[in-house]
């Protein structure tokens, strides 16, 4: 079996006296007593299993997938990525479809054999669930945002204009809605409220050039008005 082994330390580690070399010996004992045969090492020092962009890892996938191996050898999992789904990412993106297996030494993880396999298999299943962890907490944040009257992106509200994450005061605009809160303060119908505007002419709705009552009720009820003295503008 010819294969690639890939080392790699943060600087955080190589402070910690957690060297290239300490990787190096273990997988070539590794390898010796496996009898596989390495043809190259790559290496990237320095630089943190954050991000997959590193210059010895990507020349390594581009050698993969020239077939020049049958296998690639790291001291641990964490030393590809720390990422599972970008680890799961690399298996079944750049490796498998190449006919190249993945061993880790310290896990005794080894995609040649059936075990191996059903690791990866399980890895899969993991990252999807973490992946859904992910999205689930992402909308109860933004759920939590939106009910606060927060700005969780999107088309901003009537009456203001987003700078980056915030949103900022339209004050061109935003008398408006002051004045359809007022009017729908003194009961006048979000229908008749519409009719006024589009009488009036003189501002139209972010969209179509007419009024609506349902446009009317989601000024009326968007929190986040309520944060600011409108009049004051």
């Amino acid at each position: 079996m010819k294969a690639a082994a890939y080392v790699r330390v943060s600087t955080e580690e190589q402070l910690k006296g957690f060297g290239l070399d300490v990787q190096r010996e273990r997988i070539k004992y590794y390898a010796k007593f496996r009898g596989i045969t390495i043809k190259k090492w790559y290496e990237d020092s320095g630089i943190s299993a954050k991000t997959t962009q590193r210059k010895g890892l990507n020349q390594l996938i581009q050698d993969i997938t020239k077939k020049k191996y049958d296998a690639l050898i790291v001291y641990k999992l964490d030393r590809l990525s720390r990422s599972l789904r970008d680890l799961l990412n690399l298996l079944e993106d750049s490796l498998h479809p190449h006919k190249c297996e993945f061993i880790s030494v310290t896990e005794q993880f080894d995609t040649s054999i059936p075990q191996g396999k059903l690791m990866v298999q399980l890895l899969g299943s993991f990252a999807e669930f973490e992946r859904n962890l992910i999205v689930e907490r992402t909308w109860n944040g933004k759920l939590i945002k939106a009910q606060q009257g927060g700005y969780i992106g999107g088309e901003p509200p009537y009456g203001f204009k987003a700078e980056g994450k915030k949103l900022i005061i339209d004050k061109e605009k935003i008398f408006l809605v002051d004045k359809i809160i007022r009017m729908r303060k003194g009961r006048m119908s979000y229908e008749a409220i519409a009719k006024t505007l589009n009488e009036e002419g003189s501002f139209l709705p972010k969209r179509g050039k007419k009024w609506y009552g349902k446009t009317i009720y989601n000024i009326v009820h968007n929190k986040k008005y309520y944060q600011y003295d409108l009049s004051s503008f």
